[in-house]
């Protein structure tokens, strides 16, 4: 009698994984060749890796447990009958082992030896497990769906293997399991015989059909055509809608990871741009650059609306991400405004593409003054605050600034808007900073040459101490002279850095301040351009540079 795989380990049909690897490792270790020289070792070995390999594996251990009940089945069958024929006068009824769906009691020609896969998983925990047993195709579509959903629940949690054995699961479930070929050949094969037996002789046609078609046998066309005379007419194959069943929740589960996949990556091209007229705070439009929104607005401000859509797409294409945080399911990307990376002419093409429109039409609502000045806003700062950083002359472009606010289209709705106090800040904070600013040569420079002459004072000072200490009181005498220049030059150039960084922080929070985030950066989502205002409003004001 062929031993179990149990029976080779030595141990029972419930033993636990652990004891497996231990009775395993033991016996590995006593029939090993190269410990037991006995000429059997080598295959008693081979006999206790494969008995090993299958009973550790979760799924191949559910399959094979469901193939040992069949034999069994099978065998108890089997005595029965030699039992009836040898031993007694009286007629027993043959016994046949009775294969039916598990869930439903259901006995017919779809019934299948089915595992279906399922993964549970937790951090770098995860664990495969398989699902055996003899179904009908409705139930298997049931039991597809259910470990389907259980491994898309639960499966993907552990890393780095819960995502790829989940992904393995679902294929398996959705071609519907995995079903041994010989042993679903021998239960359809005995189905057939028991429906024979029955007088089922459609049942028993179609039954030991789909056996031929798992594992052919030379005589087996005799036996379809015997069946099919008994039965006379056994009809078309009877359709198994069910099939097609198991594919469908691995399908939902792969459309619901892309699409997860699609919010992140397109995250977070967020809320449409707005524009609240000043004129009454219940008059609020919203302009967007899709083509319902604008086939409803007049030409000019259409024209606008697309201005401020390229505009838009400027700022999100030059504005780098500096950190991206998580709000639930929700990606969000911040992003820094540097006035560095902008081109001036290029803002203020859009800009004075906008002024045409609207020197040349009627503005009844002041949105194309708002977007003009947001425009305009935006270039002019980008032009001062890169000049204050490269030592250039801020005058001309300090006086557009100012200029702006009395333009006529642009002063009415300034002034009933909220932001004429946040403009005349700017303005003031202008108008004493280009008094104070002393253009040059380039921040980075100046940074430079501040650090050169510092290493020079700290050398220089040590020297003097070096004196000082040795009573050298000549030497110290002629070179506190040079000392005192340097620490002067320091100190002016110490001015300069504080008026030059301090003033483009205050300008940059001003321009900000003025700007209208619904208006220019509509492909943002949770615009904030004032989050650092307490840390630069707490920062002291420039001094003046000599």
């Amino acid at each position: 009698m062929v031993k179990t795989y149990y029976e080779i380990l030595g141990v029972a049909e419930t033993t636990s994984a652990k004891e497996i690897k231990e009775a395993h490792r033991r016996l590995i270790f006593q029939y090993h060749p190269d410990r037991n020289k006995d000429p059997e070792a080598p295959k008693i070995a081979a006999s206790i890796n494969e008995a090993y390999v299958t009973l550790s594996d979760a799924r191949k251990r559910a399959l094979y447990d469901e193939k040992l009940k069949l034999q069994r089945n099978a065998s108890t069958a089997q005595g029965a009958a030699q039992e009836a024929t040898a031993g007694s006068s009286e007629s027993r009824p043959e016994t046949i082992p009775d294969y039916k769906c598990e869930r439903c009691d259901c006995r017919d020609s779809s019934i299948r030896l089915t595992v279906f896969h399922y993964v549970f998983s937790a951090l770098i925990f995860t664990q495969r497990r398989g699902k055996a047993g003899i179904w009908c195709s409705k139930c298997r579509a049931f039991m597809a769906a259910k470990w389907s959903l259980f491994t898309a629940a639960f499966g993907w949690w552990g890393f780095p293997w819960g995502p790829i054995y989940s992904v393995g699961a679902l294929l398996n479930n959705a071609r519907g399991g995995e079903q041994p070929t010989e042993e679903n050949a021998s239960i359809l094969k005995t189905l057939s015989y028991k429906k024979y037996r029955m007088g089922d002789y459609r049942g028993a046609y179609w039954a030991m059909r789909e056996s031929q078609l798992l594992s052919p046998e030379p005589n087996a066309q005799s036996i379809l055509d015997h069946l099919r005379s008994l039965a006379g007419d056994v009809g078309e194959q009877p359709s198994d809608f069910w099939k097609f069943v198991p594919v469908a929740p691995t399908v939902a589960v792969g459309i619901l990871i892309a699409l997860i996949i699609r919010s992140i990556v397109n995250a977070p091209s967020g809320y449409e741009a707005k524009y609240k007229s000043p004129k009454s705070s219940a008059e609020t439009s919203t302009v967007t650059a899709n083509t319902t929104a604008n086939s409803q607005m007049v030409p000019e401000r259409r024209r606008v609306n697309g201005l401020i859509d390229r505009l838009a797409e400027i700022v999100d294409r030059r504005a780098p991400v500096v950190k991206t945080t998580y709000e639930g399911r929700r990606t969000i990307r911040h992003h820094v405004l540097d006035r560095s990376k902008f081109d001036y002419q290029e803002l203020k093409e859009v800009a004075d593409s906008i002024y045409e429109e609207l020197k040349n039409h009627p503005d009844s609502d002041g949105f194309m003054a708002s977007s003009y000045f947001n425009a305009r806003i935006l270039a002019l700062s980008v032009d001062i605050v890169n000049r204050i950083d490269s030592g250039s002359p801020i005058e001309a472009s300090a006086s557009e600034v100012l200029r702006l606010g009395k333009d006529e289209h642009v002063v009415n709705w300034l002034d009933a808007g909220p932001y004429r106090e946040k403009f005349q800040d700017l303005c003031v904070r202008l108008s004493r900073y280009k008094k104070q600013y002393v253009p040059g040569r380039p921040l980075k420079n100046l940074e430079s040459e501040w650090e050169s002459l510092d290493q020079q004072c700290k050398s220089m000072r040590a020297q003097l101490e070096g004196y000082k200490s040795a009573g050298d009181y000549e030497s110290f005498n002629e070179s506190v002279g040079a000392y005192n220049n340097l620490a002067r030059m320091k100190n002016s150039l110490t001015r300069q850095l504080q008026l030059r960084t301090a003033a483009g922080q205050k300008l940059d929070l001003a321009f900000n301040r003025c700007i209208d985030a619904g208006i220019i950066m509509s492909r943002f989502s949770n615009v904030d351009l004032t989050s650092h205002a307490a840390e630069v409003d707490a920062a002291p004001e420039p001094g003046g540079a000599k």
